[in-house]
């Protein structure tokens, strides 16, 4: 049957080109016109769909290209953030860190995360160098530059909290190299140029003082301390030129704040500074004797322990941290028991010994030693309780080891949120710790107060007993 019009050939000179060539039809013309009529109606249905879409044609683009410009453009759809892309931003704070910096940032940010153990407002970096330069008075800074290694492993020490005291190889050139890498390195000068002109343009030392109170407590305590030590960096052959180049001010200011330094900065008096005593897992440092060495110690430790807990916030977490953090909260308890017993045991008027019960504070001793049998008592159960408990954990990793966790390729920032949920656990983890620290020594002061109201109540039973027997 005959389903082709005359009328094909003309419409469609392609299909039969070749059959125009060669003069004759090829094999399998029925085949070959049922396929054309086939792609025929296929490409008519796909126009049609194509303007059931609404997907433009060509004029339609080129009207869409010839569009005024006048007309303002359709705005893109509010989006809701996913997951992925806030903790993509979240990155940097999420993520645990080895170091946090102490170079190249703020001094108020240096102090804070460098601070000195006594109070001091000056980074440690820079107490460091200056007690290095003023203590070892038979050595001079030496030409020769030190080498950038030696810097890099003390910045990287530092920015670890691994140098609580002045390392073993340091000498007046490192000390010097340290303090000008220091200084020179702070994102703004250390005098801020409208107080520097204050200063400079001050005729007196009214003037001068009132300039210098402006300033923030680490820049006036770090400025005094500078300039306090100009006598010393001169004797150790580093020019007043110099200095002012490392802090960035006028050689001129620099010379008159140092005229006046014993009137701006009378409460500066430079010290040495002491390092804290150092624990571990399984040894505890003599602790000192005095009452005032007690005192100071225990203000040292203190504020290491406050420091540990800002930067474990910051994200510089760690087994080696969360120790020392143990450790430090160990010699604290320590230190403020012994200074109890030795306030206790020392008399006011004789500093003797106590030897009677007598005493205005017997009470307050028999109170101490209740709470250090009760806190033995409670040091034996969480012992034995860990030591259950591990055991317990080795049997059941024997019969079932613990599955081990993978992460699939289709997810990257997975290790991200593994992250972020670690450190909120630490937090929740510090957190209980310290509750049940504080609740544990709640639980106890009872138990010393009730024990020592039973004995109250028994020696009251007791003397009119003896009155009677007297009688």
């Amino acid at each position: 049957m005959e389903f082709e019009s005359p009328d094909v050939e003309k419409e469609f000179p392609g299909l039969y080109a070749s059959q125009m060539k060669d003069g004759s039809p090829p094999d399998g013309e029925e085949d070959g016109r049922e396929s054309g009529r086939r792609r025929d109606r296929r490409d008519r249905k796909d126009k049609g769909y194509a303007a059931l879409s609404g997907d433009s044609s060509p004029e339609k683009d080129h009207r869409s290209e010839t569009k005024s410009p006048t007309r303002s453009s359709k705005k893109k759809a509010f989006k809701f953030a996913t997951p992925k892309a806030i903790m993509k931003d979240r990155r940097d704070k999420s993520r645990p860190r080895n170091t946090l910096p102490v170079f190249g940032v703020d001094l108020d940010c240096a102090v804070r995360r460098s601070p000195c153990l006594d109070g001091v407002a000056i980074p440690l970096p820079v107490r460091h160098a200056l007690d290095c330069l003023r203590e070892r008075q038979e050595q001079k800074v030496q030409a020769t530059p030190v080498h950038r290694s030696i810097l890099a492993d003390l910045k990287s020490k530092y920015d670890a909290r691994n140098l609580l005291s002045p390392p073993d190889n340091f000498c007046v050139t490192i000390a010097w190299e340290l303090l000008r890498h220091f200084l020179t390195h702070l994102p703004h000068p250390l005098l801020q140029p409208q107080v520097a002109t204050q200063l400079q343009n001050a005729t007196t030392q009214e003037a001068l003082q009132r300039a210098v109170d402006t300033l923030p407590e680490a820049t006036r305590t770090t400025l005094a301390w500078l300039v306090k030590h100009i006598d010393v960096l001169e004797a150790r052959q580093c020019s007043a030129q110099a200095v002012a180049t490392a802090m960035r001010i006028p050689q001129a200011l620099l010379v008159k704040l140092h005229e006046n330094a014993d009137i701006l900065f009378r409460w500066c008096r430079p010290e040495r500074h002491v390092p804290p005593l150092v624990a571990s897992g399984t040894a505890t440092p003599p602790l000192p004797e005095h009452p005032q060495e007690m005192a100071d110690e225990l203000a040292r430790q203190e504020r290491l322990l406050a420091l540990i807990h800002a930067d474990m916030s910051e994200g510089l977490v760690g087994e080696q941290r969360e120790e020392q953090l143990w450790c430090v909260s160990r010699l604290v308890t320590q230190l403020k028991r012994k200074i109890r017993l030795t306030k206790l045991q020392l008399s006011e008027d004789t500093n003797m010994l106590l030897t009677h019960s007598t005493h205005p504070e017997a009470e307050e001793l028999m109170r101490l030693q209740l709470e250090h049998k009760y806190l033995t008592m409670l040091a034996e159960r969480l012992h034995s309780r860990t030591k259950d408990a591990l055991e317990e954990l080795v049997e059941l990793t024997k019969e079932d080891p613990p599955p081990v966790a993978f992460i699939a390729e289709d997810e990257p920032n997975s290790l991200e949120i593994l992250i972020a949920e670690n450190l909120k656990l630490l937090a929740t983890m510090s957190t209980l710790q310290e509750r049940i620290h504080e609740g544990n020594m709640e639980n106890i002061q009872l138990q010393v107060d009730a024990a020592i109201e039973h004995d109250a109540i028994v020696n009251q039973e007791r003397e009119p007993v003896s009155l009677t027997q007297t009688a």
